[in-house]
C-alpha cells in the first residue's frame, strides 16, 4: 500500500533505480570478453569504470570524449553523421600503390607508413 504514496513523492518508481541498474548491467556485461571467468572480468570491468568515473568527476579534464569526432557533420539535437572508416588498418602490397602513398605523405611532412585505414 505504501506504493502509491510514494509515487506521488518520488515519481514513477521504475524511473528511479531499477531502469540506471539494469542499464549499468547491461554495458557491463557487453564488455566481457573472457568467458572463462566472466565474474572475475566483470568486477574488473565495473572496478575501471568507477575508477574512471571518480577521476572523471574530480578532474573533468581527464574526460577524454571529443565532442565532435573528425569528419562528421553536425545535425540537429546532439546527433552526429559520423564517416565511415575501417576499423583496422590494412597493409599496402602494391609496390606502385606504396610508393604513391608514401611519396603523398612526405609531400606534406607526415609520418610515412606502410599501412593506411581506409575512409568513406
Amino acid at each position: 500500500m505504501h506504493l502509491a504514496c510514494e509515487t506521488v513523492r518520488c515519481g514513477p518508481l521504475n524511473l528511479l533505480a531499477q531502469w540506471s541498474l539494469e542499464t549499468t548491467i547491461g554495458n557491463l556485461g557487453s564488455e566481457v570478453h573472457l568467458h572463462s571467468n566472466p565474474y572475475a572480468n566483470l568486477a574488473k570491468r565495473a572496478l575501471l569504470r568507477a575508477q574512471m568515473n571518480a577521476l572523471q568527476a574530480l578532474y573533468p579534464e581527464f574526460d577524454t570524449k571529443e565532442a565532435n569526432p573528425r569528419g562528421s557533420i553536425e545535425l540537429r539535437n546532439g546527433y552526429l553523421l559520423l564517416r565511415a572508416r575501417d576499423k583496422k588498418a590494412y597493409q599496402i602490397s602494391d609496390n606502385r600503390e606504396l610508393a604513391a602513398v608514401q611519396s603523398f605523405f612526405t609531400q606534406r611532412g607526415m609520418p610515412v607508413s606502410d599501412s593506411i585505414f581506409q575512409w568513406a
